[in-house]
């Protein structure tokens, strides 16, 4: 879409190809500099809340079981690649071999099963999306994974 928007800058003397692939790579650079910049307000939002970064044992561990039961909820394929990847922390690339799919493949699957998550979980606790997991009372569709 950018290239489009910016046809009135080609010169007839440059090659449109050229033009077109000097605006694509500057999309992309300004994507990865966006996506840095969110990157480094969460992790300053983060030490802000806890500067220390030690958590409470406790409260990790009702919030993970929480986020467990609710993964299962996911498409199985999802459920899976968020175990094997986050959870048990194995490379995308050993997940592929594993699931018998092409590494492109897995990359997407894990990509969409991090964005079901969180809409999975506002779903499920719509109380903990706004309140946070600490007592966790899931409905009791989430009970039978319990």
């Amino acid at each position: 879409m950018r290239s489009v928007d910016r046809i009135g800058e080609l010169r007839a003397e440059d090659s449109a190809r050229a033009w077109f692939y000097r605006s694509l790579r500057n999309a992309v650079t300004d994507h990865y500099r966006r996506v840095q910049a969110t990157n480094r307000r969460l992790e300053d939002i983060a030490v802000t809340l806890n500067p220390d970064g030690v958590t409470d044992p406790e409260i990790e561990e009702v919030i993970c079981a929480c986020i467990g039961r609710i993964a299962e909820l996911l498409k199985p394929e999802y459920a899976e690649a968020l175990r094997r990847v986050e959870v048990e922390g194995i490379p995308v690339v050993q997940f592929a071999r594993d699931a018998g799919i092409s590494e492109s493949n897995a990359g997407v699957r894990v990509l969409r099963a991090r964005a079901a998550l969180p809409r999975e979980v506002a779903r499920s606790c719509r109380t903990c999306t706004e309140h946070g997991c600490f007592d966790c009372a899931c409905s009791q569709e989430l009970q039978f994974w319990l």
